[in-house]
C-alpha cells in the first residue's frame, strides 16, 4: 500500500468561481457559490447510495484516504450501482499519474479527475453483470450476484454532492430565499454506442445522462423526496437522443421522478453547456405533480439538499463523457440582507 502525494488542503472558498480581484461588495452579496470543490481538488469519496455491504463500504473508505488523503475532505462522493464493476472492488484504485484515475477491476469503468478539474466517465456497460442487464438475476452459469438487489437492480455511475447553504441557520438551501439558482456546466460527449445483448425487458434498453436536483419536503408530506432532472442524453440505439421529458413517475421507494423538458441534448463529438435554473425545473415538476394527483404542493416547501450527475443504464452502452466548468450559483433577492 502507497499514499498519493495529494495535499489535504484541498477545499477551496466558498465564492470560488464567483469572486475575484475588484469585484464590488454588491457582487458578493448576489451571488453565492453553492457547490463545494467544483475542480474536484480533493477527489472523490466512496459513497453510501448503492448495493455494496455496509461494512465493506467503510473499508472502501478507510483504504482510499490512505491512499488519497485529501479524501478525508471530499465533498463530491460516487453513486453506484453495480456488481462487476463498483470502484471499491479494485484494490489498487485510485491511482495517480498526473491525473486520479479510478478504476473497475477491469478497468470498463474509470472516473479520471484532471489537473485542470476536467472530469470523464469512461464506461462500458456491457462488461457489467449479464451484460448490464438485471444485475439481481443469475448469469448464464446459474451463477447469482454478490450485490443483487430486487429495487435497484441496474447500472448507475454518478458522482453527488451534499448542499448546504452556509448564510443559513438551518444550512439548508431554501429555494423560495433566493431568486434562482443556476446550475452551470460544459459537456462533451466523447463517445456513445450500443454494445452487448438487448435485454428484452418490459422497458426497452436505454442510457441517461443527467443532472438531478433532489427536493426534500420541509412539511413532512408527502412525496418527501422529489428528483427533479434534466436529461442531457437519453438514447436507446446508442446514438440517438430521444425526447422523454416531460415525464413524472416514481423510483423503487417512491421518491418522486420529473425529467424536464427544455434543455439541449448533447450529441457525439460535441460540447454542449447547460444553464439550468434549479427553481423553474422544480416549479416545472411540482405543478406537474399537482395536476395529476390533485396536491397542492409549493416550492416555498422544499429544499435543494443534494445534486447528482451521471449515468443510469439498461443494458449494454459504451459511454465517455467530459464534464467542466460546473458551478452552482445562487442569486439573491434583490435587497434582501446576508
Amino acid at each position: 500500500m502507497f499514499t498519493l502525494a495529494v495535499s489535504v488542503h484541498c477545499i477551496e472558498p466558498v465564492a470560488e468561481g464567483i469572486l475575484s480581484g475588484q469585484r464590488v461588495e454588491q457582487d458578493r452579496a448576489a451571488k453565492r457559490q453553492l457547490l463545494q470543490d467544483t475542480r474536484f481538488t480533493c477527489g472523490v469519496q466512496h459513497g453510501i447510495g448503492n448495493t455494496y455491504p455496509d461494512d465493506l463500504d467503510e473499508a472502501c473508505r478507510a483504504r482510499w484516504m490512505k491512499r488519497v488523503p485529501s479524501l478525508a475532505h471530499a465533498k463530491w462522493r460516487f453513486t453506484e450501482i453495480a456488481e462487476k464493476t463498483y470502484f471499491a472492488e479494485n484494490p489498487d484504485t485510485p491511482t495517480r499519474n498526473n491525473a486520479l484515475t479510478y478504476a473497475s477491476p477491469d478497468a470498463s469503468k474509470q472516473f479520471i479527475i484532471a489537473p485542470d478539474g476536467l472530469v470523464r466517465f469512461v464506461f462500458d456497460s456491457a462488461k457489467e453483470w449479464r451484460q448490464g442487464c438485471r444485475l439481481d438475476l443469475p448469469d448464464e452459469k446459474g451463477t447469482m450476484p454478490r450485490f443483487g438487489s430486487p429495487n435497484w437492480n441496474w447500472p448507475h455511475f454518478l458522482i453527488n454532492q451534499v448542499i448546504v447553504d452556509a448564510s443559513d441557520d438551518s444550512h439548508k438551501v431554501h429555494l423560495e430565499k433566493y431568486d434562482d439558482i443556476i446550475l452551470s456546466a460544459t459537456v462533451t460527449l466523447r463517445d456513445i454506442a450500443k454494445t452487448g445483448q438487448d435485454c428484452g425487458d418490459q422497458v426497452p434498453d436505454h442510457a441517461i445522462f443527467y443532472f438531478a436536483f433532489v427536493l426534500e419536503n420541509q412539511k413532512g408530506e408527502s412525496p418527501h423526496t422529489f428528483y427533479a432532472l434534466v436529461n442531457a442524453l437519453y438514447t436507446e440505439d446508442g446514438s440517438t437522443h430521444v425526447s422523454v421529458a416531460p415525464w413524472l413517475g416514481n423510483d423503487p421507494i417512491n421518491a418522486a421522478v420529473f425529467f424536464c423538458p427544455g434543455y439541449p441534448a448533447l450529441a457525439q463529438g460535441e460540447t454542449t453547456d447547460y444553464h439550468i435554473s434549479v427553481k423553474s425545473v422544480g416549479a416545472e415538476a411540482l405543478a406537474t405533480y399537482n395536476q395529476r394527483h390533485s396536491t397542492s404542493l409549493m416550492l416555498k416547501d422544499f429544499v435543494l439538499s443534494e445534486i447528482l450527475i451521471g449515468w443510469e443504464i439498461w443494458g449494454g452502452y459504451r459511454t465517455d463523457v467530459e464534464l467542466s466548468d460546473l458551478s452552482l450559483v445562487a442569486h439573491s433577492k434583490r435587497g434582501s440582507p446576508e
